[in-house]
């Protein structure tokens, strides 16, 4: 074994493991992570499989929708040749991107710039209703993606907007010059949040979320095990 990928990682600051999920930015992943300690808390149980990690692009001008593309790319092909004894990717790598303009533009550009890139299977829009996978091929769950948010088909969306209305409004409250727009549709709210704004609602989140709050992030958390191949049965992210 030739352990480029854990080199390359290493040198990038990424905790790597078999099976990982790109997102845009280090709030993303503190989010998630947000999520898998409260759930961890109340039930014992951890939502990240040993296999399983979460990676942001990059912070800053580093990370966003390009950084998702570049280290996608980059850890692709490393992975390629990064292979165990029987000839088998040791490390298996997708990526997450928020439906907004910037994230549906660079979707597109994934499967543009390397054609071996498949849409819904190594990269993903993020959608209020994510679906399984279930052994479908890329274009299936796009279909069923589409099908399951017609009522939101307008509507950008964001893994911040996966935590309950309830905190989303007490922050609101407490921090009203954060959020410059809302958009909803299909009696779901959109919230465009200050470059600030974004740093003060993930703090405000590790204080106050309860694990409640925090279920619509579980849910993506049961969705991208899914995506790469992992189960999740364990979990429940019902209300």
């Amino acid at each position: 074994m030739n352990r480029l990928v854990e080199v390359w990682a290493r040198q990038i600051g990424w905790p790597i493991r078999q099976r990982n999920v790109i997102l845009e930015g280090m709030i993303d992943v503190r989010l998630l992570r947000y999520a898998r300690q409260l759930y961890l808390a109340d039930r014992g149980v951890d939502i990240f499989d040993r296999s399983f990690a979460i990676l942001a692009a990059g912070r800053g001008n580093e990370g966003g929708v390009d950084g998702v593309n570049r280290r996608l790319s980059a850890a692709r092909q490393l992975a390629e040749v990064d292979l165990t004894r029987d000839g088998a990717k040791r490390f298996s790598f997708i990526g997450l991107f928020d439906n907004d303009e910037a994230g549906r533009r660079a979707f597109m550009q994934a499967n543009r710039f390397d054609r071996r890139v498949i849409p819904y299977h190594d990269v993903f829009l993020l959608h209020p209703v994510m679906p399984p996978a279930g052994g479908a091929s890329g274009s299936e769950i796009e279909a069923r993606a589409a099908s399951l948010n017609l009522r939101f088909s307008r509507l950008n969306w964001e893994i911040e907007d996966l935590v309950s209305e309830d905190l989303l409004l007490s922050f609101e409250s407490a921090y009203p010059d954060a959020i410059v727009k809302k958009t909803r549709q299909g009696g779901l709210t959109h919230r465009d949040f200050t470059r600030q704004g974004k740093g003060q609602f993930v703090g405000y989140v590790g204080r106050n979320a309860t694990l409640a709050d925090m279920l619509g992030v579980v849910r993506l958390v049961c969705s991208l095990h899914d995506y790469v191949g992992l189960e999740h049965e364990h979990i429940s992210a019902a209300d």
